[in-house]
């Protein structure tokens, strides 16, 4: 082989236990992990979403990165990470090494609101950009008419985020999408594979 190589990396979310995380996914093990290395022993920088994904891409432990917890109080996508951290991220060497760059899914957990850049924000180094957008904040409400299988439903749903596969908001390339359930058009992985053919044939 010729030249540089390519690069594919796949983050895996959300494997608790509410989401069904804990499921085998038998395809993909036969498709991918089969045929890839087993690393029987690792080490993750944080047990946190937002903090994990912020060592990732910045190669840095969390003292270092700053990003806390999962909010923009905590550091999670904040207008002072995006000056001081994501300016340096690895995609932003990559684009130095002359790679074509490609990201689809969740970022941050924060990624998308008003306070963090809105979906307008496209993080540098990324030539095509597919980021899930916060689909909703959480709310407390009290309320004696909810019973206790609609509070949990609705807890389950906001819980969920930006981690959607129906029914989500995407920033493509900067634009905001709405996606809804229609298995054809709107399922999140067959998207983001049509959004990589089209991208490789635009740049």
């Amino acid at each position: 082989m010729s030249g540089k190589s390519n690069i594919v990396f796949v983050l895996t979310d959300d494997q608790d236990l509410i989401l069904g995380g804990q499921i085998p996914i038998v395809k993909t093990n036969e498709l991918i992990g089969d045929h890839g290395m087993l690393f029987n022993s690792m080490y993750v920088a944080s047990p946190l979403c937002c903090p994990s994904r912020s060592s990732i891409l910045t190669g840095k432990y969390v003292s270092s990165h700053k990003a806390y917890n999962n909010s923009i109080v905590g550091g999670c996508s904040s207008p002072e990470w995006q000056k001081t951290q994501e300016i340096d991220a690895f995609p932003v060497y990559m684009k130095k090494q002359s790679y074509t760059t490609f990201f689809a899914g969740k970022y941050l957990n924060q990624y998308g609101f008003t306070a963090t850049g809105g979906v307008e924000h496209i993080p540098p180094g990324w030539d095509w950009w597919n980021g899930l957008h916060e689909y909703g904040r959480l709310y407390i409400i009290a309320s004696s008419s909810m019973n206790t299988n609609s509070i949990e439903s609705t807890l389950r749903s906001l819980i969920v985020g930006n981690s959607r596969y129906y029914n989500y908001h995407l920033s493509v390339n900067g634009t905001k999408e709405a996606h809804g359930s229609d298995p054809e058009k709107d399922y999140l992985t067959d998207l983001i594979v049509r959004y990589y053919i089209k991208s490789h044939i635009v740049l």
